[in-house]
């Protein structure tokens, strides 16, 4: 690890300005030129993989459900954007298969690619 590069870490894409874990905070990281972005991921019923953090829908979908009860087909399309601003309506989960999106829209692919990162601090 190179100690001397400064590194900025979007926590959820950038959940300050967007609903976290979804394209808008994403998209919002890519366009605010952050190094790396940190997400989250969950397993459904049907082993689908989402880009959520609870395992639980109701903070940021509005339903009391488990992500390991329900399937992508039950939340597809649930609005997971209107708990952090109305302007965010219909803003859905997206799924583990976000980032080929990002490919191919045109999107930087250094900034799209997730990365794996373990750091142990003294």
């Amino acid at each position: 690890m190179d100690y001397g590069t400064t590194m900025i870490m979007a926590h959820r894409g950038y959940s300050a300005a967007a609903p976290e874990n979804t394209i808008p905070a994403f998209q919002k990281c890519i366009d605010n030129r952050f190094t790396a972005a940190e997400l989250d991921v969950q397993m459904l019923a049907d082993g689908t993989i989402v880009v959520l953090h609870d395992d639980n829908l109701k903070r940021t979908a509005g339903i009391d459900k488990n992500v390991w009860e329900v399937t992508y087909s039950e939340i597809k399309d649930l609005d997971n954007g209107s708990f952090f601003d109305k302007s965010y309506a219909g803003t859905t989960i997206p799924t583990a298969g976000f980032r080929l999106d990002c490919q191919r829209r045109g999107y930087d692919e250094k900034a799209c690619k997730p990365q794996c990162r373990c750091d142990t601090y003294q």
